[in-house]
């Protein structure tokens, strides 16, 4: 493929780039000038077309590549403004984008909110979360409200290398949340958009699953399966996916839009060059668009959706079809319409994994051959699993801290009946209740949902299923990245400078990992963590761990904060001490001390003597008046961890406190002693 042929490919890179820019710099109005610049110039280029010469043509892509690089810098989205004031309630109206999450009576929507009661009207999305016997009904979207209430910024919980719940909101431009009860809303009107259409298509065939009297577990599959919808799946089954490798096969994507594709061509018949050919590619793609929306319109399945549709236009036109063009059109036309999929690790994953499925898949599939059809098929799916993998293996790690160990297990064993699910769900859902196709297939449904459910919980419990051993950074993934793009392009020009770069790269990941193993063994971390209503304290020497608790913590706790700092650090072990002392001293620094209070202590002042204390760890079984007495201290820094509720800290707060008191509501507390 020469990168000059495609002209999509380099108006991507350029967007990138712009986008990756204004991120990091913002925009001002200034940035319109060489806008308006480069789009006369090719307006007078267009007119003039003799102004430059053919050897001095060159001048015109640069202006359209800056071109596109400062539309890249204009539509950046701001992820980082906040512009509204929380410290009161708020009058507003809110439209309901997007149903978020329906189940057990509660919802959360997603609401494009305006506020109404100030000099300047302020735009912004929240999430509002209710119960539906408040509102009276389920909101849909459409609905509209007007609501006086409080608006609670999305806060950081601080707890050091864990997701962080308001980044992945602020990535989709979303700052902001609020509660609904019945005395701060007024149900205005609905309007019957396009949303709402989709999601009541939905919700019909979902109804139509219900029927079938499946496991909990088992429409929890089918439903994130066939329509992207994944609020009944719980946290042990996502975790079993996630460990199992098979986590990508419940991400609408390709292979469900491919399964689709395969039905309506069957019935349609092949596409030609005709009248009746436009007129199949018109109810294909309709079809396909249809379904990409009823599924949610993920950015894997509007990549997949696009693809498909330049296929079949290409069928019509030129029967001239280039994948890796067709690729960048679909990315280009997903960060036009969407500024923030750049920040979304789902676009990324989609995109390097069929990227990498292109590339490497005829190069690994040519190394075995076989005549029999099943040991052909195995082959199939073992290189295509190894050509997805070495495209998302290191945003994966990066990402998500481990690596799914048995994933060519799970891919052997599961894709091969996927399509057979897909095809059964799709006419149970499409004929009508109690007929022959629905009765037919509703035996193979149940039975293939078993399977995946079983298979999904037996790989996910093999050995070292969740393999953490090898851990990256940003800029490790970054250098690593452009090692492999270095060794693909000079595989195919074996240009010596390629190669040159690939050995200096690794010369220069080899130094990270160098530098980062020393500085890690050589201190100590405490960490008072943020966990809502939980004491937790994470210390380490650099190579052991201890964890510090009043309760046995959930594993949802231990994945999300414990685990995190744990691999980040590479401690070799880690010691749960689950302890309800009053007085303990759990840690002690080069240059300071620190003592836990966990209750009244009645010789509070000696007890912090006879330790040399510099900081006070405060939990809430702690009375006020041993804090009272605590305030009067000088040159102790107090700290309040995440145990106390909101009503304990507002009475904290009225007290008199020294000025290093520290709240771990605030975001976790972290110290750092380097040895």
């Amino acid at each position: 493929m020469s990168f000059q042929t495609y002209s999509f490919i380099k108006f991507l890179f350029c967007l990138l780039l712009g986008r990756l820019l204004g991120d990091q710099i913002g925009w001002s109005s200034h940035f319109y000038i060489p806008l308006i610049i480069g789009f006369l110039s090719l307006v007078l280029f267009y007119v003039h077309p003799n102004i430059l010469s053919y050897r001095s043509r060159h001048w015109i892509g640069i202006i359209v590549s800056f071109l596109f690089v400062f539309i890249g810098i204009v539509t950046s989205p701001d992820r980082q403004k906040e512009v509204l004031s929380c410290d009161k309630p708020l009058i507003f109206s809110a439209v309901a984008k997007k149903v978020l999450k329906n189940s057990g009576g509660q919802q959360s929507v997603l609401f494009n909110c305006i506020t109404v009661d100030s000099l300047r009207s302020q735009s912004f999305n929240a999430i509002a979360y209710f119960k539906c016997d408040i509102i009276g009904k389920r909101v849909l979207p459409g609905d509209k409200l007007i609501v006086n209430t409080r608006i609670n910024p999305f806060k950081e919980t601080g707890n050091p290398f864990s997701f962080e719940y308001s980044k992945y909101m602020a990535s989709k431009g979303v700052f902001y949340s609020f509660y609904i009860n019945k005395p701060n809303f007024i149900i205005v009107d609905s309007e019957y958009n396009y949303r709402r259409y989709f999601y009541k298509l939905r919700e019909a065939a979902e109804s139509r699953l219900k029927l079938l009297r499946l496991s909990p577990d088992e429409y929890a599959i089918i439903s994130a399966l066939l329509l992207g919808n994944k609020d009944h799946l719980d946290y042990d089954q996502k975790q079993a996916f996630s460990d199992s490798g098979a986590m990508h096969i419940l991400a609408v994507s390709g292979l469900h839009l491919g399964v689709i594709f395969m039905l309506v061509t069957s019935v349609l018949g092949k596409i030609t060059r005709s009248r009746l050919g436009v007129l199949k590619v018109i109810i294909t793609v309709s079809i396909l668009w249809l379904y990409a929306s009823v599924s949610g319109l993920s950015p894997s399945i509007v990549r997949a959706s696009i693809m498909l549709t330049i296929f079949l236009i290409s069928k019509l036109v030129s029967n001239k079809y280039n994948v890796y063009h067709t690729l960048a059109i679909a990315a280009f036309i997903i960060l036009v319409g969407n500024p923030y999929a750049l920040f979304n690790v789902g676009f990324w994953l989609s995109f390097l994994a069929v990227g990498s499925i292109i590339y490497f898949f005829p190069l690994i599939n040519a190394l075995l051959y076989f005549r029999k059809p099943w040991n052909k098929l195995v082959w199939d799916i073992v290189s295509v699993s190894l050509a997805a993998q070495i495209g998302t293996i290191l945003l994966g790690v990066f990402t998500f801290k481990f690596f799914p160990l048995w994933f060519l297990v799970s891919n052997i064993l599961m894709l091969p009946i996927l399509p057979v699910i897909l095809l059964s769900a799709l006419l149970i859902v499409l004929t009508p209740e109690g007929g022959f196709v629905a009765d037919l297939f509703s035996g193979i449904l149940k039975d293939g949902l078993w399977y995946i459910n079983e298979i999904t919980n037996y790989v996910s419990d093999l050995p070292n299923a969740r393999f953490t051993l090898v851990q990256i950074g940003f800029y490790e993934m970054l250098v690593l990245y452009c090692i492999l793009l270095s060794l693909v392009l000079w595989s195919n020009t074996k240009r010596l400078i390629y190669l040159n770069s690939c050995l200096l790269l690794l010369v220069l990941f080899m130094a990270f990992n160098i530098a980062d193993y020393w500085q890690k063994g050589k201190r100590n971390l405490l960490v008072i963590a943020n966990v809502k209503g939980s004491s937790l304290i994470f210390e380490s020497d650099g190579k052991n761990g201890y964890v510090i608790s009043n309760d046995t913590l959930e594993d949802r706790i231990i994945n999300q904060v414990v685990n995190p700092i744990q691999l980040h650090e590479g401690l070799d072990s880690l010691i749960y001490v689950v302890s309800e002392t009053e007085v303990l001293m759990p840690f002690e620094t080069s240059d300071k001390r620190i003592l836990r209070l966990n209750g009244e202590c009645n010789n509070i002042a000696s007890c912090l003597d006879r330790f040399k204390t510099d900081i006070v760890i405060i939990t809430s079984k702690t009375p006020l008046s041993t804090i009272q007495h605590l305030t009067q201290l000088k040159n102790i820094q107090l700290i309040f961890d995440s145990s106390w509720s909101a009503r304990g800290l507002r009475n904290i707060r009225k007290i008199k406190r020294n000025s290093t008191s520290y709240f771990a509501k605030d975001g976790a507390y972290v110290l750092v002693d380097q040895l």
